[in-house]
């Protein structure tokens, strides 16, 4: 499989992507991959499958495109130019389907460990202080309000409606950032996601203080 021939044709489609869903985003979820793959440590974990979903997980997303049927088919197209046999493509493709957040809300995805990896690796990039910061950005590029005066901190979400529904950045937070930290699959993405929950605690924490004129 020629990653760096997926690498470049993926970098065309999210060049201008404006909505926390871009090319950084991308770069950042392989580089949090190949992490992964260096500490998980098996050497039955295809890299070149986990390493191709990454870059391509975001081109089946009903976030970015209405019509997923049409996006899949050039994923599937992406992925044959870049010498991808059907096995891969398939397993690379149900990873696109399955890894997402708001697919697992319903349901529990049974996920390979490829796709478990990108899973975190994706969920990383959601959280901390690049998550505070394309949270925001992404609710400036929908026209979320930042805030409102009756934040739910405990929501009971049960289908993908009701996650989608929210209209603020820092409901967000409740409605899925808080909740990644539990829902790692490996030790090492447990570990960071640990680390970046707590700093994301401490900013709403302080955000609560500003809010309120303590400080």
């Amino acid at each position: 499989m020629n990653i760096n021939k997926i690498h470049e044709t993926v970098k065309e489609q999210f060049v201008n992507e404006t909505t926390g869903h871009d090319w950084d985003h991308i770069n950042r979820v392989v580089a949090n991959s190949r992490l992964i793959l260096q500490e998980y440590g098996d050497v039955s974990i295809n890299h070149d499958i986990v390493i191709a979903a990454a870059y391509v997980h975001d081109l089946i997303d009903d976030k970015l495109f209405d019509n997923l049927a049409e996006a899949e088919k050039k994923t599937r197209t992406i992925l044959k130019e870049a010498d991808a046999n059907l096995e891969e493509i398939d397993i690379i493709i149900e990873i696109c389907h399955k890894q997402s957040y708001s697919a697992n809300i319903e349901n529990v995805q049974k996920l390979t460990k490829e796709g478990q990896i990108v899973q975190d690796a994706d969920r990383l990039d959601a959280i901390g202080a690049i998550g505070i910061l394309r949270t925001a950005y992404y609710g400036g590029a929908k026209g979320h309000k930042l805030y409102s005066e009756d934040i739910d901190q405990s929501p009971d979400l049960n289908d993908k409606a009701s996650y989608r529904q929210s209209k603020n950045v820092i409901q967000h937070f409740y409605d899925k950032l808080l909740n990644i930290e539990n829902l790692m699959n490996t030790e090492v993405a447990q570990k960071i996601a640990r680390q970046r929950s707590t700093y994301m605690r401490e900013f709403l924490a302080q955000l609560n203080e500003e809010l309120t004129g303590n400080r």
